[in-house]
């Protein structure tokens, strides 16, 4: 073993505090690198497995494709394969839906359709249904039994009258907890039933199709080409349907390997401060050592070598220790996370089926060997600035070290009177560059945890709920239009004689638990001139009562226009709400003038309006194209326009008003009833896994950063033991010597919260706006998030707390002539 070998081993045993944070930092960091990017990828890699066995293979939908278009697409050289889909029409359900539906072999293929039993339609009269849809029919019947149905087509500008037909059952599909929830089903029909029934020149398919060599590309490629490949053949933008999840579960994905690569860089970057500035701040006790070793010939290089081989023997114990704990938790942390998610979405059943068969592999070997490589470059990267600083020590300046930052000043700043308060002010300033390395350090943890906790805080479930939700209960009426077979559904024959009567308002109101009701209009309108994709634009007319006043001015991004203005005008007046079919297909400006096509009854109005306004506004707040005031929209009819029943409730009772107002629905077939408490739990589960993994990183990568903390602290009462020693010989108590390092600790504590709150705000703000301009999961209002930042402010002075305790505690272990000969 060579003398520099053996020094490393000496300075690892003497240095045993020291080394023991600096072996923590690198196995909290070591563990992060292994848990993070395996459970991320194993997490992946779940969903990826479900994906595959639950979605359609195909990789792009074009929608609204005419016969020719269709045709021609199958037979493009840049498509791998493609299928037909068409819609014919729907069997006349009471209050749902159940649609008739043609697909071609290749359809059925990419779309994954199978069959509980049976087999595929070929004959006009040959259908296959879900056994839900018979029993909503109250049906007995299966196959190779006939049923009679009744039936709708589609046809241009709407559905035909009823028809009626005896169909073959040659099949069953499963049916859905989905389906039956919301009286949604499918049924498949043979092609020779829906060329009989659509007329050549009517006839829309759905092209699902796969693009020819996609396995040389990345997702973006295949959505660039998808787009390019429709819009040469006049699909609109808004009728090409990308199967996202699904390509980007077979497909390389730049941003999916960019964000593990994000949060790895964190995770070093964290890794390399803390560690670094251990080693920064222990070395101001190290330089008398190296000045010796300098003095009897040690080289430059020898003391790096010293340096660099000491933090390679901690790595060499903390890294394999923090990689195998990491590779152990990875199956424990991803059984964890899922199992707190109660959906029972198709999706996640299968994921967690998969999770119990062990299907997919949870851990990479590559992705722990990379941990570990990544975490020796880390501690590497953190002794680059140490070892230079031990290999420039002389032995004169080593000999003449008192712990100043600058030992060449001449002139020192003195008191006639001496204070804990000014000593403590001494101290910090005699070595700037630690206090604010410290500082620096521990504010960037908490700069990420104020970042992670202003994006979690943005995605509060009640918040997103309030957003689309703004009472308990929402009745609203289920209308349709162009329905020859069903006019009463239509929008305008309803309001003629609208279910919203006043003995149902005091009905609901008498309901034990309920506290008000609010109603919201509804005015169906076109514009004149306006088409989009050939076809006449539906636009609705919101009205809001005078309580919604504040927020919908408050709401405005574009114009000034006030709501008692907007009353003033009578109905010439409207606010345009965005983002809406209409806004993204029109470029909709301040002042714009046009005409509103309304029927008020059987007869058509039409009304010069002008665009007062422009503002973005929650579907808890309106979901309509346009804005007015109730009164001014109620007043454009004769007819009562009210379509959506807010109601607010007693929460105790909330169960109770459930249920009856359930049963007032059900006799009713108009009436679609929504719940918060539904809404919430959906919001709820969404929101809970992301908090589980961000706090968990969060947790671990402060934890590195208190270990800087606590080392300056140790090494800040190290280097001062004969000063402390000597100040104790001529008077200072226990009690000011405690005062005196709690100042201390306090300076850190007030630095580092007020870089965390000030820049971790600002930039938790920034990813805040970028998450919402992106569309991604986070709701519409910018929450700061104070809980967040006070448990932080709690943690970091419980920290600083116990530390200053504890240091005390050990500082008193040696008695006073010790303290005072210490160094000698």
């Amino acid at each position: 073993m060579s003398t520099i070998t053996k020094t490393a081993f000496a300075n690892l045993k003497q240095n045993k505090s020291r080394n023991i944070l600096v072996g923590i930092a690198v196995f909290l960091t070591t563990l992060l690198l292994a848990i993070v990017p395996n459970v991320g990828v194993a997490t992946i890699n779940l969903e990826f497995a479900a994906v595959n066995r639950v979605l359609p293979t195909f990789h792009v939908m074009y929608r609204e494709a005419g016969e020719e278009e269709a045709q021609t697409l199958k037979r493009h050289e840049e498509v791998e394969c493609a299928g037909l889909r068409a819609d014919a029409g729907e069997i006349v359900l009471p209050d749902g839906t159940a649609l008739l539906t043609y697909m071609d072999e290749e359809a059925l293929s990419l779309q994954k359709i199978t069959l509980e039993e049976g087999r595929f339609p070929e004959k006009e009269n040959e259908i296959v249904l879900q056994e839900g849809l018979l029993k909503e029919l109250g049906v007995q019947a299966g196959i190779g039994d006939t049923v009679t149905l009744p039936y709708q087509i589609y046809e241009e500008g709407g559905m035909s009258y009823e028809q009626t037909a005896e169909f073959l059952i040659v099949g069953f599909e499963q049916t859905t907890e989905y389906s039956v929830k919301k009286k949604m089903f499918g049924c498949l029909v043979s092609q020779s039933f829906y060329d009989s029934h659509v007329p050549k020149e009517e006839r829309e398919y759905r092209v699902v199709l796969r693009l020819a060599e996609a396995d040389h590309m990345n997702a973006d490629d295949i959505e660039m080409r998808a787009k390019a490949l429709g819009e040469a053949y006049g699909i609109l933008p808004a009728n090409i349907v990308m199967n996202r999840e699904y390509i980007v579960a077979n497909y390389a994905d730049p941003e999916l390997y960019m964000g593990v690569a994000w949060i790895m860089l964190i995770i070093v970057i964290a890794g390399v401060i803390t560690i670094y500035s251990i080693y920064y701040v222990s070395m101001i006790t190290k330089v008398q050592e190296f000045g010796r070793l300098r003095a009897i010939g040690a080289t430059k290089r020898q003391i790096r070598r010293i340096v660099l081989q000491e933090g390679m023997l901690v790595a060499g114990i903390a890294i394999p220790a923090g990689a195998l704990l990491g590779t152990v938790s990875v199956p424990f942390c991803v059984r964890m996370l899922y199992g707190r998610i109660d959906n029972t979405d198709a999706m996640t059943k299968t994921v967690k089926a998969l999770l119990r068969g062990g299907k997919v592999p949870m851990i990479n070997g590559w992705l722990v060997l990379l941990a570990a490589a990544v975490s020796i470059l880390t501690v590497y990267l953190s002794l680059i600035r140490p070892m230079r600083l031990a290999s420039k020590i002389s032995a004169v300046e080593a000999m003449r070290y008192d712990g100043n930052q600058n030992p060449k000043k001449k002139i020192r700043k003195g008191y006639e009177t001496i204070s804990v308060r000014k000593l403590t002010g001494i101290n910090l300033g005699r070595n700037k560059k630690r206090t604010i390395t410290t500082i620096v350090t521990l504010s960037v943890t908490g700069i990420f945890y104020v970042i992670i906790s202003t994006i979690l805080s943005c995605a509060d479930p009640k918040q997103m709920t309030k957003e689309n939700m703004q009472e308990s209960f929402r009745i609203e009426i289920e209308s349709w239009e162009e329905d020859k077979a069903n006019p009463q559904r239509s929008w305008k024959v309803i309001q003629k004689n609208n279910p919203f009567t006043e003995a149902l308002k005091e009905e609901i109101l008498a309901i034990d638990g309920v506290e008000s009701i609010e109603m919201k209009s509804r005015l169906e309108a076109k514009e004149a001139d306006l088409k989009i994709g050939g076809e006449e634009v539906l636009l609705h007319v919101g009205g809001l009562d005078d309580s919604h006043s504040k927020e919908i001015e408050e709401g405005l991004i574009e114009g000034d226009v006030t709501w008692e203005e907007l009353k003033a005008a009578g109905g010439s007046k409207v606010i345009a709400a965005v983002p809406s079919y209409f806004s993204l297909n029109y470029p909709v400006k301040v002042g714009d003038k046009f005409d509103l096509v309304y029927f008020d009854g059987e007869k058509e109005v039409t009304k010069n309006v002008e665009v007062a306004g422009i503002g973005e506004y929650t579907r808890g707040v309106i979901e309509n194209t346009f804005i007015m005031p109730k009164e001014t929209v109620d007043g454009l009819v004769t007819s009562d326009l009210s379509y959506t029943m807010e109601i607010k409730t007693d929460p105790e009772k909330y169960s109770a008003v459930e249920s009856a107002l359930q049963s007032i629905v059900e006799e009713q077939e108009l009436f679609e009833l929504e719940s918060y408490r539904d809404l919430l739990k959906e919001n709820e589960t969404s929101v809970q896994f992301l908090s589980i993994l961000c706090y968990t990183f969060i947790g671990i990568l402060s934890a590195i950063g208190i270990l800087n903390l606590i080392n300056t602290m140790i090494n800040s009462i190290y280097i001062r033991k004969k000063e402390l020693g000597i100040l104790q010989a001529i008077g200072l108590s226990d009690r000011q010597m405690i005062q005196m390092l709690r100042l201390e600790s306090m300076v850190y504590t007030v630095g580092t919260l007020l870089l965390s709150v000030t820049i971790g705000g600002g930039a938790g703000y920034a990813a805040f706006q970028y998450a919402k301009n992106n569309g991604l999961y986070v709701g519409n209002v910018y929450h700061y998030p104070f809980v967040q930042t006070g448990i932080l402010i709690v943690v970091i002075l419980a920290i600083q707390l116990a530390l200053t305790y504890a240091v005390n505690k050990n500082f008193k272990k040696q008695n006073l002539i010790d303290r005072i000969r210490f160094s000698e």
